[in-house]
C-alpha cells in the first residue's frame, strides 16, 4: 500500500488470505509481524485459530527506544566489507550471539553489495527518514486497547534478554488477553529463530498442533 501504517498491513493480509482462497489461519507474528497481528486478529477474530507473539507485546521496548532503535540513526550509509557490517551488528545486544549462520540471513537480507567489495542498506536510509520525521509512538503505535477484542488463544515467546519486548510489558500484555501463555527463552534476544531455533520450534509445536 505504501504506507508504514499497522491498518495498511492488516488490509494487505485479509487480502491476501482472500486470494489464496483461505478461511482460517494460525498467526506466527515476529516483531513487527507481532505488533499487526495484534489489530487485525482483533477486527478478524472468526479467521484466526491461535496467534504467536515471537519477542513482541502491545508496545515496542518501554517508555524509552531500544539501544539499536536510537543506535540506528546514527548508523553508516555504507560499510567496507561484510566483516565490517558483522561487527556493527554484533555490537548490539539483538545481533551480539546469533550464530554464524544466523547473522548470514540478517546481512543478505538487510544489506546490499555495492562497488569495491562495499556493502549498503536495502532500507535502512528508508527506516532512518521515517524515524526522523516521525515520532516512536507514529510508527509503532502501543496496542493495549485491542488486547480485549481477543479470544483466540495467544503464545508470547519473549528473548530472555531482549531490549523490544521488556519483562513488564509481556506481563501486562499476557494479563490483558483472555486465553495467553507467556514463555521465556533464557539468553535470547529479539530474534529467537535465529538465535535459539530448536527452542523455539518445540514451542511452536506444542502450541500450533
Amino acid at each position: 500500500t505504501g504506507r508504514y501504517r499497522f491498518a495498511e498491513y492488516g488490509r494487505d493480509i485479509h487480502e491476501a488470505m482472500r486470494r489464496l482462497g483461505l478461511d482460517r489461519l494460525s498467526f506466527v507474528g515476529a516483531s513487527l509481524g507481532g505488533m499487526i497481528a495484534l489489530p487485525y486478529v482483533a477486527e478478524h477474530e472468526a479467521q484466526v485459530d491461535r496467534l504467536v507473539l515471537v519477542d513482541i507485546g502491545a508496545q515496542l521496548g518501554g517508555d524509552r527506544p531500544s539501544s539499536y532503535y536510537a543506535g540506528m540513526l546514527a548508523a553508516p550509509a555504507e560499510f567496507e566489507s561484510a566483516r565490517a557490517v558483522e561487527d556493527w551488528l554484533r555490537q548490539w545486544s539483538l545481533y551480539a550471539k546469533i550464530p554464524a549462520a544466523g547473522l548470514a540471513i540478517v546481512i543478505r537480507e538487510h544489506f546490499a553489495p555495492a562497488p569495491g567489495g562495499r556493502f549498503t542498506w536495502r532500507f535502512g536510509e528508508r527506516l532512518r527518514e521515517l524515524q526522523r520525521r516521525d515520532s516512536r509512538e507514529t510508527l509503532f503505535p502501543a496496542q493495549w486497547d485491542v488486547l480485549g477484542k481477543i479470544r483466540s488463544p495467544v503464545l508470547i515467546v519473549r528473548g530472555g534478554r531482549s531490549e523490544s519486548l521488556l519483562p513488564d510489558v509481556a506481563e501486562r500484555t499476557r494479563a490483558g488477553l483472555a486465553d495467553a501463555l507467556l514463555v521465556e527463552i533464557p539468553d535470547c534476544s529479539h530474534f529467537p529463530f535465529l538465535e535459539r531455533p530448536r527452542e523455539l520450534t518445540v514451542l511452536l509445536s506444542g502450541f500450533l498442533a
